[in-house]
């Protein structure tokens, strides 16, 4: 892309929520990213900050907007057998799908809002956390191929941070095998969110980004 394309792209950073909402996770066109310059200025700031913003966005949020157009096409998560699900992992290898989340509390701290969540992964395999479900980690939680959906990111792996100093953090007790349950803080408190956690207590999928918020 030459640098008089880059400077013809819309600047619209100012309009684009930081949250990912319903419209943009379904959304299916093609939304135009200049590339970050390796050398030389950019002509304005403005025009910086709408470059670093799409391309944190797509970083954050790529990987989940693929999966779905993909879904669109073929069945919801929940309509998915063992096999289908497995294939759908290697189709998507920066996504893991947990199943049979369940909301086991919910905490209000300083940091915000905070749920502690136990889930399962499909096959019944052991989970390896030393990449997975670290701390900022992206955790979307869905129980209806995303018609309702909660944004949360990893606020405390037990299985992980077993040298936390934070005591408050580490009262949880864990689950026997194949269960794991960790603590999730929501990204954002909003009507789509409390509708969520009032309506949707068990049963759901957890789907985590390898990308972090």
């Amino acid at each position: 892309m030459n640098e008089k394309n880059i400077n013809n792209i819309l600047i619209d950073y100012k309009n684009r929520d930081i949250y990912l909402t319903l419209q943009d996770l379904k959304e299916n066109k093609v939304i135009k990213i200049a590339p970050h310059l390796k050398s030389g200025s950019y002509i304005s700031y403005e025009r910086y900050i709408n470059t670093m913003f799409y391309l944190e966005y797509q970083d954050c949020y790529k990987d989940l907007k693929e999966m779905m157009n993909y879904l669109q096409i073929n069945k919801s998560i929940n309509y998915i057998d063992h096999k289908e699900l497995y294939q759908l992992s290697k189709e998507f290898s920066n996504i893991y799908f947990y199943l049979e989340g369940e909301i086991k509390g919910l905490e209000l701290d300083r940091d915000g809002a905070i749920i502690i969540i136990e889930f399962r992964t499909h096959y019944y395999k052991n989970i390896k956390f030393t990449k997975r479900m670290i701390t900022g980690s992206l955790v979307i939680l869905t129980d209806n191929n995303f018609e309702n959906y909660l944004l949360t990111t990893v606020y405390f792996n037990p299985y992980v941070d077993k040298k936390i100093n934070n005591i408050p953090k580490s009262k949880m007790w864990i689950p026997n095998f194949p269960f794991y349950r960790i603590k999730l803080s929501l990204i954002n408190i909003n009507s789509q969110s409390i509708y969520f956690l009032a309506k949707n207590r068990q049963k759901f999928t957890n789907v985590r980004i390898k990308g972090l918020f």
